[in-house]
């Protein structure tokens, strides 16, 4: 099981790069950006077939599979505070290049883009529900279409990227070109976000990522002093970054509301970021897994949950590494359909980014 990690940071390092002498300029550019997408949303796909496999009673009992587990495991949400950071900065930053004309499009182009491409596949999960005679609670069908609930259908991360860019659109509808103000207000409504959904949603991925997204927003507001504060500091920074996340992450501290969590997520985000500036993945299969975000992370339960069902459970755990492979080439083509017939824009880029 542990192949499929190896496999996917194996795949990352063909055509990588070091920078030697100074840093890549481009580090928080779009290529780039997609490329480390792209290492994380396969991180994400092989999390639910884990999870898949031990629904269906997989044990998890050679010493490579549990180490499989144990890294699927420790991993967590933090697989996709790299999605929120982008996120964040990618809209604060094409704020401050384009100014308010880019607001007047956010609602269509980003908001309505997202969430129409996310009730199809909805619709499409519901149909397959159906056909596979899987019990169908039709009161939860409303709220599954504001991604609160869902009909088998991955749906937290695209509430709260939602809510995310409501909070950013409205916030500086009012404040305009006042950054500073907007990103502090933003931040606070994130922080409030992450404490309601703390105290009505049981599961803590709702909300232990929240903070990510302003987070990337500060980051593309102080975007040059703090390069040139990291890079100066450079070989300072890196270990103190890499050390603040090992506390975070392995020492035990007060959970402070969920807010622990999202500090260890701000700080992964921003180590990847620096790791960045010397590192750069030159795959591009993996800069189209980032480009092609969306469909790849909506449609991937998918082919798990129809082969699970078609297939049978004991099939599944007897057949753990060849059901990940069939799922994800599934998914590929899935992919392909979503771009062909399915996906609804506004614009040129992707609904989810």
């Amino acid at each position: 099981m542990i192949f499929w990690y190896v496999l996917i940071f194996g795949v990352a390092l063909v055509n990588a790069k070091y920078c030697r002498q100074g840093f890549y300029p481009d580090y928080l550019g779009k290529e780039q950006g997609n490329a480390i997408k792209g290492v994380f949303i396969m991180l994400v796909f092989i999390a639910h077939a884990l999870t898949e496999i031990k629904h269906c009673g997989f044990g998890f009992e050679r010493p490579l599979d549990r180490a499989a587990q144990l890294f699927h495991l420790d991993m967590g949400q933090l697989i996709v505070a790299m999605f929120l950071f982008y996120s964040g900065y990618g809209v604060m930053t094409s704020l401050m290049t384009k100014g308010s004309g880019y607001l007047t499009t956010f609602p269509k182009k980003r908001i309505l883009a997202t969430l129409l491409n996310f009730d199809v596949a909805v619709c499409i999960f519901l149909v397959v529900g159906l056909l596979l005679s899987r019990p169908v609670v039709w009161a939860k069908l409303p709220l599954s279409f504001i991604a609160w609930d869902n009909v088998g259908n991955s749906n937290w991360y695209i509430f709260v990227i939602l809510c995310c860019y409501v909070l950013f659109y409205l916030v500086f509808l009012v404040a305009k070109n006042r950054y500073l103000p907007g990103a502090l207000l933003v931040a606070a409504l994130s922080l409030v976000l992450m404490l309601i959904l703390r105290r009505v949603k049981e599961v803590p991925y709702w909300y232990s990522t929240v903070l990510v997204f302003p987070a990337g927003i500060f980051y593309a507001l102080y975007a040059h002093p703090l390069e040139k504060m990291i890079q100066r500091y450079y070989w300072l920074v890196l270990p103190g970054l890499l050390a603040m996340f090992l506390i975070l992450h392995f020492v035990s501290l007060p959970r402070l509301h969920g807010v622990t969590f999202n500090v260890q997520a701000i700080v992964f985000a921003l180590l990847i970021v620096v790791l960045t500036m010397k590192a750069r993945i030159g795959n591009k299969w993996l800069l189209w897994c980032g480009m092609s975000l969306f469909p790849l992370y909506i449609y991937q339960r998918l082919p798990m949950s129809i082969i699970r069902a078609v297939a049978g459970e004991a099939w599944v755990c007897s057949n753990a590494n060849l059901f990940i492979g069939v799922c994800f080439l599934l998914t590929m083509g899935i992919t392909w359909v979503y771009y062909r017939f399915l996906k609804i824009s506004f614009q040129s880029g992707k609904a989810l980014s």
